[in-house]
């Protein structure tokens, strides 16, 4: 039996920042859960999850870990108070999370997994171009206001980026745009 503890609110954070990454249908069932590795040397663990069209990548510091290992979970239907303590126990075919007096089961799917560190680590370490600073609650307030508008049921959303201290543009056509100004980056957030 391979263990990890960590806070609920590490755990909680583990799973609500890549859950809605997650695909909502039954065509690839291991698509819908939440992939977890745990690393024993840096005492960490990294969720991935992927739905064939975006991924999303967490990582969180654990209080144990005793050796390397990784599961596949369903989110749990109730969240971890945060300063509970959360165990993920795994046999390699059933997977336990327990909090409380709770314990969520999720069975290992057969099949093949998409390889997501993978994935995104090539997508991350190209050749950058561009890097933008901005204010995470105005990107939603823009992309919120295009759905709003009904246009992204029928037509992409479309980015524009000028340069690192230019405007950003968000639009479906050419009458309807969204700017966010940028946030300047640190030289340490850059890299």
């Amino acid at each position: 039996m391979k263990i990890a503890i960590l806070s609920g609110e590490a755990f909680n954070r583990l799973i609500d920042s890549v859950k809605a990454f997650t695909s909502k249908t039954d065509y690839r069932p291991a698509l819908k859960l939440i992939q977890i590795c745990f690393y024993a040397n840096t005492v960490k663990a990294v969720s991935y999850a992927v739905d064939g069209y975006r991924a999303a990548k967490e990582t969180v510091q654990c209080e144990t870990v005793e050796k390397d290992f990784s599961v596949f979970v369903s989110p749990p239907p109730v969240k971890a108070k945060k300063d509970e303590r959360v165990a993920i126990m795994t046999d390699g075919e059933i997977t336990d999370i327990e909090f409380r007096d709770m314990r969520f089961r999720t069975k290992r799917p057969d099949g093949e997994f998409m390889d997501c560190e993978k994935a995104l680590s090539g997508a991350m370490n190209r050749e950058k171009q561009l890097q933008f600073g901005a204010n995470v609650d105005f990107l939603i307030d823009a992309l919120k206001s295009l759905k709003a508008s009904g246009a992204t049921t029928q037509k992409p959303i479309i980015f524009e980026f000028r340069g690192e201290t230019e405007a950003m543009i968000f639009r479906t056509d050419a009458d309807n745009a969204k700017m966010v100004l940028p946030v300047r980056l640190q030289a340490k957030e850059v890299t």
